[in-house]
């Protein structure tokens, strides 16, 4: 029989015959970041709104408060940063830029264990 137990914000996966546990892996961590867009290349100037969203392990949302920090990566740029407090565990934010090239944008939550999420976005002329 196969069951998931939670423990210290990660989630293994446990084989047991009747009582007996014959393995234990980790299997996720309990709670992720997601970040969602509509598309991933816009024009220059164009504005796309970008959605970050706390989910428990099985995808269902989460109303977390925790804060989360925004970095905006370009190509030879200093890093911009932005810090949300999502509501109800959902927080948006619109990205727009007056410069070309390939954006990576990452969002980070201190109660995350493993790191948090990237999205890359794609500005043409």
């Amino acid at each position: 029989m196969t069951d998931f137990i939670v423990e210290n914000g990660s989630v293994y996966k446990i084989e047991k015959d009747g009582d007996f546990v014959f393995d234990k892996s980790f299997y996720c961590t309990e709670m992720t970041l997601t970040m969602t867009a509509s598309k991933d290349t816009v024009k220059l100037g164009e504005t796309l709104p970008i959605t970050v969203e706390f989910r428990d392990w099985k995808g269902n949302p989460l109303p977390k408060t925790c804060p989360v920090t925004v970095h905006v990566t370009h190509e030879g740029e200093e890093p911009i940063s932005l810090d949300l407090i999502p509501d109800n565990g959902k927080a948006e934010f619109d990205f727009t830029s007056h410069s070309d090239g390939l954006f990576t944008i990452q969002a980070k939550c201190s109660e995350i264990i493993c790191g948090g999420c990237f999205f890359n976005v794609e500005v043409t002329g």
